[in-house]
């Protein structure tokens, strides 16, 4: 348990750091701040929030290896991580699908800091609304594994668990993933496009050429880190 407590601290002390300086240089280049970095922001400042107001109770709960806070405090602890957890995985596909208009419809599809900004609004919204539904009868939140943590029943073979286990995993997991996995595709043969476009009008060693073959990269490392990242969580 002193691995895990240790793990649960680290954890909050460098999430909230690396949170708070990225939260920092946002807001103090607001000018700056792109459509795109608005997401960003989004999931650094939950993740910020998690790391003070969440996390240390788990660290504590596992120091004491069981949950000290009553039924009150673990529904609480496990409804605030689902409501972030699923909210973040949803942010990552915002992500995904506004790079991926940039790059294919850059014309017409002008995502506004507005437009974004309602986007983000309705991604929180909708997570809450699913992060209540076990505190309204659809599952429930619960202790597992030593009971020193507290989460939504993930392995109760009961209809009501199994239904909501099922959809959230749908919802949450697997379209996301489709939509993450489609649009970096869908953004990589348009740089491949504009990439063998270049080579044949300007060539290969000309300074525009080498920028978009660099922009390629750059895509297919974070569709690489980001695609990764779904399936280990």
């Amino acid at each position: 348990m002193q691995l895990v407590v240790w793990i649960f601290s680290v954890l909050i002390v460098v999430g909230f750091l690396l949170n708070a300086i990225a939260i920092l240089m946002f807001l103090k280049n607001r000018k700056l701040l792109t459509v795109s970095d608005l997401p960003i922001l989004s999931i650094a400042i939950a993740d910020c929030f998690l790391s003070v107001f969440v996390m240390p109770f788990g660290a504590a709960a596992n120091a004491r290896d069981t949950w000290p806070y009553g039924s009150g405090g673990c529904t609480w602890y496990a409804c605030l991580n689902t409501i972030v957890g699923l909210g973040t995985m949803l942010h990552h596909t915002v992500i995904a699908v506004e790079k991926c208009l940039k790059t294919h419809r850059p014309m017409t599809a002008h995502v506004t800091h507005k437009k974004m900004l309602i986007v983000i609004a309705l991604v929180w919204g909708f997570a809450s609304l699913w992060g209540i539904f076990p505190l309204i009868g659809w599952s429930s939140y619960g202790p597992e594994g030593t009971g020193a943590s507290c989460s939504i029943k993930w392995q109760s073979d009961e209809f009501v668990d199994a239904s909501f286990i099922i959809c959230t995993f749908v919802i949450f997991f697997i379209s996301p993933s489709v939509v993450v996995v489609a649009s970096y595709t869908t953004i990589y043969n348009d740089l491949q496009q504009m990439t063998e476009k270049a080579k044949r009008q300007w060539g290969k060693e000309v300074q525009q050429t080498r920028g978009i073959m660099l922009a390629l990269k750059k895509v297919t490392f974070t569709a690489f880190i980001l695609i990764a990242s779904f399936f280990v969580v």
